[in-house]
Order: structure tokens, then C-alpha cells, then sequence
């Protein structure tokens, strides 16, 4: 009867309980490697069909399209239920700024004379993005830190190319825009674990009550300082070049 599956629901074990999150996960991640290896192999085709002129194109789309997946795998219901527009915001954000950098980097690498004033109208592109979109999550302190070290992501590549990209010759290939944000994170997440260690003690939201406020300031910073070098070191990659 209907009562009695509403009840065998309700009282389910909780190794089943357990094995249906287990399955979530793995359905999840498993769509997130298939969606990224699409992306890739569709990339390297359009690649080979078009050429390398293609790539001031092609590789905000990918870029685009990555950051995407990742916040997807990243988000949950409760975030969708209080920003129903963040989806929508980041790509507002994030599609002009890749497009900047990376014909930013395509000029460098021509050796040909940036269009006047480009630098400036790039970086107040981005950083009204930036703000507009913070604004906006002032409601909810619970993104500051999930989205937070995305759009750390996007402002180190903004910050790293404007001023460095005639150094950084590889990024007309697109890998290092494709490396750049994912060991940012990284280095985030790492220096986040480190200071919730050592420094701290204020919970960042009542959802991750296990993340502090001083360990994700700590992690900023870190991230801030190393980005110079990341964008360098990454430049200097054999392999990426």
C-alpha cells in the first residue's frame, strides 16, 4: 500500500542510506570526467579544423565551458534555492574576462601593438563584474567561500596577464588558461586547510561550519602572493608550451 512504502521510505537502514549517497557521488563524478574528456576531445577537434587563429575563440569557450563543470560538481540545492541568477552571473563574468586575457596574450605573442587604452577597459570590465557580482551574494555569507576561490581564479588571471603576458608565449595555446585557475585553486584549498589549523576559530557559515574566516582570509592572501609565480612557472612548463 501506499502507507506502507511511505513508511519502509522513512525507516530505511542506514546502509542504504549510505549506499544511495555513495551512488550519488560516483554518478556524479562520473558525469563531470565524461563532460570534461567531451570538452577536451571536442577542442583539440575544432582545433584541428581550424587552425591556431581559432584559439582567441575557441579558448574562452573551453575555459567557459571547465568552469562551468567545476561549478556544477561544486553546487548544491541550497545555494540554487538562495541565488537562482548565480549561474547566469558567472558566465556574464567569467566569458568577457577569458576573452580579454586571451587576446590580451595573442597580441604579445604577434609582437603587435595593443589597441589604445585595451588594458584599462579590460581590467574595468572585470572588476565591475567582480563587484556586481559579489553585491549580490552579500545575501548569503555561505557563498563567500564555495564560489569565493572561483573568482580568485579569474582575477589572478587578469591580474598575472595584464602586465606579464609578453611573457607568457604558451597561453596562445590555451593550456595555460586551463592550468592557471585549477592550481589556483588548488593552492587555495591548500592554504584554506592550513590556516583552519593554525589560525582558526571563527566558522566561515553555518553549511561549512568546519572552514574558519581567519583560514580563508590566509588562504587569499597566499594565493595573492603566489600568483605571480604560478603564472610564471607555469609559463616556463616544457610540456604546456
Amino acid at each position: 500500500s501506499v502507507a506502507g512504502l511511505a513508511y519502509a521510505r522513512r525507516h530505511r537502514s542506514s546502509a542504504d542510506i549510505l549506499a544511495d549517497i555513495l551512488q550519488q557521488k560516483f554518478r556524479r563524478a562520473r558525469d563531470l570526467v565524461v563532460s570534461a574528456l567531451g570538452l577536451v576531445f571536442g577542442f583539440l577537434l575544432l582545433l584541428r579544423l581550424l587552425g591556431r587563429q581559432a584559439l582567441a575563440i575557441l579558448t574562452p569557450m573551453l575555459q567557459a565551458a571547465i568552469e562551468h563543470e567545476v561549478m556544477v560538481a561544486a553546487s548544491d540545492t541550497t545555494i540554487k534555492r538562495l541565488q537562482p541568477r548565480l549561474e547566469g552571473q558567472h558566465w556574464l563574468l567569467f566569458i568577457p574576462a577569458a576573452t580579454f586575457c586571451n587576446s590580451r596574450a595573442m597580441y604579445a605573442v604577434r609582437n603587435e601593438e595593443v589597441p589604445r587604452y585595451y588594458d584599462l577597459a579590460a581590467a574595468t570590465m572585470a572588476s565591475i563584474g567582480i563587484l556586481v557580482t559579489l553585491r549580490q551574494w552579500q545575501a548569503s555569507t555561505s557563498l563567500r567561500y564555495h564560489v569565493g576561490r572561483f573568482i580568485l581564479a579569474i582575477a589572478l588571471q587578469i591580474l598575472s596577464t595584464l602586465p606579464a603576458s609578453a611573457g607568457i608565449a604558451c597561453s596562445r595555446y590555451g593550456l595555460f588558461w586551463v592550468a592557471m585557475p585549477a592550481l589556483t585553486v588548488a593552492v587555495h584549498e591548500a592554504a584554506q586547510k592550513v590556516g583552519d589549523r593554525f589560525f582558526g576559530a571563527t566558522p566561515l557559515s553555518r553549511l561549512w561550519p568546519s572552514l574558519s574566516f581567519e583560514g580563508y582570509i590566509f588562504a587569499s592572501i597566499t594565493t595573492l602572493l603566489l600568483a605571480y609565480g604560478l603564472a610564471q612557472g607555469i609559463a616556463s612548463w616544457k610540456w604546456i608550451q
